[in-house]
């Protein structure tokens, strides 16, 4: 039991890092503090999946504008917050996505 609560703090204490753990890639793994700013792969790797984000938003805006996914790129703005809150979630919406700001005013 002490080591399974000691796995969970530490698990935590990653998370909040933004590292997360993932037991089953056969490689080894390690977390590395402010890693775009110090290392050009990661930098390089942040750049490519920030730009990949921003085209599958503008292609999902395409196909449904009622969100503006253009403009706010999935992130939980005022906007977004509003489209969802009128329109209901679209079925490119996450599941988990349920942030307490959304449920206060539904």
């Amino acid at each position: 039991m002490v080591k399974v609560r000691a796995y969970r703090t530490l698990e935590n204490a990653l998370r909040r890092q933004g590292f997360v753990y993932v037991p089953e890639l056969p490689m080894a793994q390690r977390c590395v503090l402010h890693g775009d700013a110090r290392c050009t792969a990661i930098a390089a790797a942040s750049i490519v999946a920030k730009v990949t984000r921003d085209r599958t938003m503008l292609e999902l805006h395409g196909r449904d504008p009622r969100y503006g996914f253009d403009r706010h790129k999935g992130y939980a703005t005022r906007e977004h917050l509003d489209a969802v809150s009128r329109f209901g979630y679209s079925d490119v919406h996450r599941r988990s996505f349920r942030p307490p700001a959304l449920f206060d005013r539904i």
